[in-house]
C-alpha cells in the first residue's frame, strides 16, 4: 500500500532531544562518538516511541519503558525494533548491561522491581550464573498477559569474539544463539568463512547469494555480529548511519508511517549510528528474509 493510502499518525509536538549529555552506544555497549554536531538533534529513543505508536502499544509501554529508564539511567540499556516481513507485525527489545555480576540475579532483580506495576518478569528464576548482557522481548500481546516468562542472557569471555545467547525461563535453558563479533573488513578472513559455515544457505551451490546476505549497502559498518541460530542464520551491522537505516526501511517495505517519521526526521537523527539485524535463510533456492529490525540507545 503507497504511503498515501495510510492515514497519517499523530506526532507528539515535541520529540525527545538530543543533548551533549547524551552518551552514544552501540547494541554491543561500546561507546563511539557522535558524526555530527548535536544542535537541532533528537534523541533515538524517538524511533521506538514511534514504533510504539504506530502499532497501538504507546500508552501501554510509555510507563513501564520510562520506569526502566528512571531506574538504570539514561543511555545505559538498548532498545531494538523488528518488524515481521511475513505479517508486519513488530516487536521489540530491550538490553540491559549486567553491572551487577555479583548479585545471584545480576540486573534482573532491579529489572523487576523496575516493572512490578506493570508486569512480571521471567516468574519463579531464582538462581542465573555470570552474564554480560540480560534481554527481553515483548510485542504487542505482551501486556496483556502481565508476564515475560523468558529472558536472554548473553554471555562472552572478555577475550573471546563469541557470544552465547541462552533463553531461560524458572524450569527451561536453551541456546537461541551463538554470535561472533568482528570488524567486517578487517577480519574479512575470519567474517565470510563464518557466514559461509551455514545450515541454511548453500553458498557452495549458490555463491552469488552471498551479495544477498551481506547487503553491501549495509556491509560498510564498524562492527558485524555473525549469528547462528536454531532456525536461520543472521547478521548485524553495527554502526551505520541514519542514510543506511533509511535504505533498510525501503529494502525491506517497513510500514510507511514509519518511514514517513524516519524522513522526516533523518536530518535531526544524522548525528547518530544504528544497528540493523537481519535473519535469513534459503527457501527454494531464494534468499528469505523472516524478520528485520534495528537498535538504538535507551
Amino acid at each position: 500500500m503507497a504511503p498515501q493510502d495510510h492515514p497519517p499518525l499523530p506526532i507528539p509536538a515535541e520529540l525527545v532531544p538530543a543533548s551533549n549529555r547524551d552518551r552514544h552506544i552501540n547494541v554491543g555497549f561500546e561507546a563511539y562518538r557522535p558524526i555530527r554536531p548535536l544542535t537541532d538533534k533528537v534523541r533515538a529513543e524517538n524511533l521506538l516511541w514511534h514504533s510504539l505508536l504506530h502499532a497501538g502499544q504507546l500508552e501501554a509501554w510509555d510507563d513501564p519503558l520510562h520506569a526502566i529508564q528512571r531506574r538504570f539511567g539514561v543511555d545505559r540499556s538498548i532498545w531494538g525494533v523488528f518488524v515481521d516481513l511475513q505479517t508486519g507485525a513488530l516487536s521489540w527489545e530491550l538490553r540491559l548491561l549486567n553491572d551487577q555480576p555479583g548479585a545471584a540475579l545480576g540486573v534482573l532483580d532491579s529489572l523487576r522491581a523496575a516493572l512490578r506495576p506493570w508486569i512480571e518478569v521471567a516468574p519463579g528464576l531464582d538462581a542465573l550464573g555470570p552474564y554480560a548482557v540480560l534481554g527481553l522481548r515483548f510485542d504487542a500481546s505482551t501486556m496483556a498477559s502481565g508476564r515475560i516468562p523468558a529472558i536472554e542472557l548473553h554471555e562472552r569471555d572478555a577475550d573471546s569474539p563469541h557470544t552465547l545467547v541462552h533463553r531461560v525461563t524458572a524450569t527451561t535453558r536453551e541456546q537461541v544463539s551463538r554470535e561472533l563479533l568482528r570488524e567486517p573488513k578487517r577480519h574479512i578472513n575470519e567474517v565470510l568463512p563464518a557466514i559461509k559455515s551455514s545450515e541454511f544457505v548453500d553458498f557452495a551451490a549458490r555463491p552469488r547469494v552471498l551479495g544477498r546476505v551481506m547487503i553491501p549497502e549495509l556491509f560498510a559498518c564498524r562492527r558485524l555480529h555473525v549469528a547462528k541460530r536454531p532456525s536461520c542464520d543472521g547478521l548485524c551491522f553495527s554502526g551505520v548511519s541514519v542514510e543506511q537505516l533509511s535504505f533498510t526501511y525501503k529494502r525491506f517495505e517497513y510500514p510507511a508511517p514509519m518511514l514517513e517519521f524516519l524522513t522526516a526526521n533523518q536530518a535531526a537523527l544524522e548525528h547518530l549510528l544504528f544497528d540493523v539485524a537481519i535473519e535469513y535463510r534459503e527457501d527454494d533456492g531464494r534468499i528469505v528474509y523472516p524478520k528485520t529490525g534495528y537498535y538504538g540507545s535507551f
